[in-house]
């Protein structure tokens, strides 16, 4: 008797019975009856009770042999009682990869009266160093128990010509992830790779950087999803607008057409000089592929794998870009002016007054506006030297970015509201901002004209002049006149009329409605477990939320990461009313769709639970505000989705 779940499927063959009965025996319905029933009986008297394994845990990574920013995929699989078994904890590999992303798939058979049950975990990476390196032990803990794994040996090797535009080798045959390996789709590194490109790869502090990612395909992408954005630490980054749907079009490439897609454009303005790297993109494509196959038409296992009898089928690719090696200058200490703030492009000032003759302690706005190329986004307020009879409010801020071909040009606008208290011409100097203009190679100044303002009138003293919050009584002999209407209450109303009677009367009943109602929940505790989890689910994600807040220390950033990736998925599963253990992005996707989950917030609660993996598996470096940070996103991504799903 032999049954097997594998990914969720499920197959059973039902017992043949005792081949050796007499075929005499089925001449009669009752005597056949009889003698199933004692076959039956004996057959499970014979049958070895059903046992679990121990636990065992074993991990081995595909390939062994990688190319340098590609893929390859840790494998861990558990095997036994997995009810009390915790998540596995990886050794640190940052020094030579970077998580991608996770998956899992479960087996379970039940061969000659032994189940066996196993949970494999599948760690995709990308390699980052080349070299020989080893994967140290992995580490499971159930209960008091610690079980370790052998380390494992990979290789990292300068990726042949023809594959560095960084496709992944699948992982190993018969896991969930094994779809992915393009040898098996039958899709070349030519025919689907994702193509990053620069416009410079040598610039100024400051000076925009347009990237861009192009997706080129010879084969039917039916759909894609982005696993890991490019990374733009040490970058100040500026998104392109592009449709929400990529517009394809047809280009040729070494003599070949392709079908192109700009999938994301940016102008990353590096904040510092040295050598920058633009970490690469990583999508995951399904992509569908009709081809002839002499393979066996009856293959069950490729039909239950969503592919074609008769060859082809689709197929989960993980395409990878390669990393884009960015060169700053600094700025140069020649000629470098002292209101200098760092700013690159080219820029115009202007300044303005709405009135030029006022009446004393009447308001002025003066309006200085910035335009032209450059990262105004990160303009500050520019210096002003304002008259001491001047009083100045904080500026309001507005302004916009625009998009010309592969120019990055906007405005920013800063209005001051200010108030003369004395009367005269007051002069506002000049307003100048100095920036580097990377074309000439040295610093420009823009500069107004100074503006004039005439205030008439008396100067009045300080005390008149208080703002409405400053006021504040003198005397006692002039009060404030009331404006409001006082609460008038009608003259000999009988006792039952008062607030306070129904008060104390409806009193009892509340309380009663109250204890009912407390007492229906305690029994929902008691017996749906649903129910329970749901109420628990605030109360533990704070308390875990709390504990992940006492390791906001970059030296425990590891353990940061991972109790808060388990405050993240422990809320998520008792949202849902799921287990944790083997709960993968996509039917946690599709969970929260069917609770009516905004695309918006799935997105942001999975990106948040990927960070935290990325974190543990190949942590980057970290400070303290970024980590707090983080917290604060994680938190709020789980007050809304508290919200969203009820």
């Amino acid at each position: 008797m032999n049954g097997r779940q594998e990914s969720g499927v499920r197959s059973q063959e039902s017992g043949r019975g005792n081949p050796h009965l007499p075929s005499s025996s089925l001449s009669s319905p009752s005597s056949a009856s009889l003698r199933l029933c004692v076959n039956l009986f004996l057959f499970g008297a014979l049958l070895p009770p059903l046992t679990a394994q121990d636990l065992t845990i074993s991990a081995n990574v595909r390939p062994e042999i990688v190319g340098l920013n590609q893929q390859f995929v840790l494998n861990v699989e558990v095997t036994g009682n997995l009810q009390q078994a915790s998540q596995p904890e990886l050794p640190d590999i940052g020094s030579f990869a970077r998580y991608v992303s996770s998956g899992s798939s479960t087996r379970f058979e039940f061969i000659n009266g032994r189940a066996t049950s196993s949970l494999t975990y599948q760690y995709s990476f990308l390699a980052t160093q080349e070299g020989k390196f080893e994967i140290g032990p992995v580490t499971l803990r159930q209960g008091s128990q610690e079980y370790k794994t052998e380390p494992v040996q990979i290789t990292v090797a300068k990726a042949p010509a023809g594959s560095s535009r960084g496709r992944s080798s699948g992982p190993s045959p018969g896991l969930r992830m094994d779809r992915r390996d393009p040898a098996s789709a039958g899709v070349s590194e030519d025919e689907l790779f994702l193509q990053v490109n620069a416009n410079k790869r040598q610039v100024y502090q400051g000076e925009p950087v347009i990237v861009e990612y192009k997706l080129y395909t010879q084969v039917n992408v039916t759909s894609f999803s982005v696993l890991t954005a490019p990374g733009t630490a040490g970058f100040w980054a500026e998104d392109f607008e592009l449709p929400s749907s990529p517009v394809p079009h047809r280009e040729a490439r070494e003599g070949r057409l392709y079908t192109v897609a700009t999938l994301k454009k940016t102008a990353l303005f590096p904040t510092s000089p040295g050598k920058k790297t633009v970490d690469p993109m990583v999508l995951e494509c399904e992509v569908r592929v009709l081809r002839p196959s002499r393979r066996d038409p009856f293959d069950i296992d490729r039909f239950f794998r969503n592919r074609s009898l008769f060859g082809g089928g689709r197929f989960p690719m993980t395409v990878v870009s390669k990393p884009l090696e960015i060169d700053v200058l600094p700025f140069p200490d020649e000629g470098r002016p002292s209101d200098f703030t760092g700013i690159s492009g080219d820029l115009r000032v202007t300044s303005s007054l709405d009135k030029t003759q006022v009446r004393t302690n009447d308001a002025v706005t003066l309006k200085v506006r910035v335009s032209g190329e450059g990262n105004l986004s990160a303009l500050g307020e520019p210096e002003i030297g304002f008259p001491d009879a001047f009083e100045v409010y904080p500026p309001k801020l507005s302004g916009k970015t625009e998009w010309q071909g592969e120019r990055i040009t906007g405005w920013r606008s800063f209005e001051y509201v200010l108030i003369p208290r004395a009367p005269g011409t007051h002069v506002i100097p000049p307003i100048s901002m100095s920036y580097f203009d990377p074309a000439s190679r040295s610093y420009r100044t823009a500069r107004t004209d100074e503006l004039r303002l005439l205030a008439e009138g008396e100067a009045i003293p300080a005390a008149a002049g208080r703002s409405r919050g400053e006021i504040r009584q003198l005397a006692q002999d002039i009060r404030f006149i009331k404006t409001d209407l006082p609460s008038f209450q009608p003259h000999g109303m009988a006792f039952y009329q008062a607030p306070a009677f129904w008060l104390v009367t409806l009193l009892p009943l509340a309380a009663l409605a109250g204890a009912l109602g407390y007492r229906r929940h305690l029994d929902r505790l008691l017996g749906d477990e649903a129910y329970a989890r749901k109420r628990r689910a605030s109360r533990l994600a704070k308390k875990r939320l709390a504990q992940a807040r006492s390791l906001l220390d970059p030296g425990q950033q590891k353990e940061f990461y991972a109790e808060t990736g388990h405050a993240l998925l422990g809320f998520l599963g008792d949202k849902l009313n799921i287990a944790e253990a083997g709960l993968i992005s996509d039917q946690a996707r599709s969970l929260l769709q069917e609770k009516g989950a905004s695309q918006e917030l799935i997105d942001d609660y999975l990106d948040c639970l990927q960070t935290c993996d990325r974190q543990r598996f190949a942590p980057s470096e970290a400070t303290q505000q970024e980590m707090s940070d983080f917290l604060d996103r994680a938190a709020q991504s789980m007050t809304q989705l508290d919200k969203e799903v009820r």
